[in-house]
């Protein structure tokens, strides 16, 4: 099997499942139990924090660990909106878990302005400084788009939230450990284990100003008092190893993604003529590609990929059985047809040239199946 699926679930680092083993094994104490066993969890629960806070340039005290991203966004957006300020800004093209919690505090009375970008994919500070009101709360732009792979200019952003005195929520799931962009100027950042290789379920969301917190959920006062309950801790060491090892072969890693990518890209072209690109060549992680082939399904490309023995994906795991267009893709001006006959390649560590040459052959053989 060739698994070209990295944006939806990273393969485990054999170090992050060993750390996982190793703590379910060895420190399965509660930490918040007084005795030594409670203490030795205490220490793993803090050297990972520590550990993560170290590789993100923040504060121990700014990691409030979640089950992960979507729980991180929803967390982020809740809070931003929690001085009085009742008008958010988000980018079109956000994931799920940001729109969503949004739409649903415009529900409740808040105003929600909803930005959609060229057809690169990239959201301008300039473009969301002109929506900038003074009861503006929150401005929602992720650093990597996980359909597209597009970059957002994360410090301009950040500059743009300082200067107007507003809250700045940076999804960092496609990024921390896979580009080195300046997530700690956000005021919140949201990271999830399972997109670096750790553990599914496990997570982090990152508070620049931990005064700000308002509890997620209410109990044994976890997490600083911002959310209660025993702390995953397996989950957690595993996510710290996992996190380690990513952002150590980051340089690496990005010049071989770089060739893979360009080999990949250039195949498919001379494959499939008609083939173009989502969101152009401009700013964008080399793991993740968007591929629109006329006249072919995603769905259908996707399972016969699948016979192939390649998997790859219509776009985010989360929304691939619904069958609807992607939403990202027509928010970039793309129209129904093109989002629902485009696929994402998205590659990782274990990815071999071998494996795109082979992906290549495979897409040559359906275009021309057809």
């Amino acid at each position: 099997m060739i698994y070209l699926d990295y944006a939806a679930s990273a393969p485990p680092w054999e170090e992050a499942v060993q750390a996982v083993q190793r703590t379910m094994l060895e420190r399965f104490g509660n930490p918040g139990a007084l005795h030594g066993a409670g203490g030795e969890a205490r220490a793993v629960l803090w050297e990972s924090r520590k550990s993560i806070a170290e590789l993100l340039d923040v504060r121990p005290e700014e990691v409030f660990f979640t089950s992960g991203g979507t729980e991180a966004n929803n967390w982020a957006v809740r809070m931003g909106c929690e001085r009085g300020k009742r008008h958010i800004i988000a980018a079109a093209t956000e994931h799920r878990s940001v729109l969503e919690p949004a739409g649903r505090l415009r529900e409740q009375g808040y105003e929600l302005t909803v930005l959609n970008p060229g057809e690169d994919g990239i959201i301008a500070p300039e473009t969301v400084e002109a929506a900038i009101r003074r009861d503006t709360a929150l401005i929602c732009v992720q650093a990597v788009n996980n359909e597209t792979g597009v970059m957002q200019d994360v410090a301009g952003l950040a500059a743009l939230a300082r200067k107007y005195g507003v809250r700045y929520l940076c999804d960092g799931v496609q990024s921390f450990g896979h580009m080195d962009q300046p997530l700690n100027r956000a005021d919140f950042v949201s990271v999830s284990a399972h997109k670096l290789g750790g553990p599914r379920g496990v997570g982090c969301l990152v508070v620049r100003y931990p005064n700000m917190i308002a509890p997620l959920i209410d109990g044994g006062g976890q997490e600083y008092g911002g959310r209660s309950g025993t702390e995953n801790l397996p989950g957690i060491a595993g996510f710290a190893a996992a996190a380690r090892l990513s952002v150590r072969s980051l340089g690496e890693e990005l010049r071989r993604l770089e060739e893979l990518s360009g080999a990949l890209v250039r195949g498919i072209k001379e494959a499939a003529p008609r083939m173009k690109l989502n969101g152009g060549a401009g700013r964008r992680y080399p793991g993740i590609i968007s591929c629109w082939f006329p006249g072919i399904p995603a769905e259908e490309m996707v399972m016969r990929l699948d016979l192939s023995g390649v998997c790859v994906s219509p776009g985010a795991a989360c929304a691939a059985r619904d069958a609807m267009p992607s939403h990202v893709l027509l928010a970039m001006g793309y129209d129904e047809r093109r989002a629902k006959e485009s696929v994402r390649f998205s590659l990782g560590r274990l990815t071999t040239a071998e494996e795109i040459g082979y992906t290549v052959k495979a897409v040559r053989s359906i275009v021309r199946g057809r």
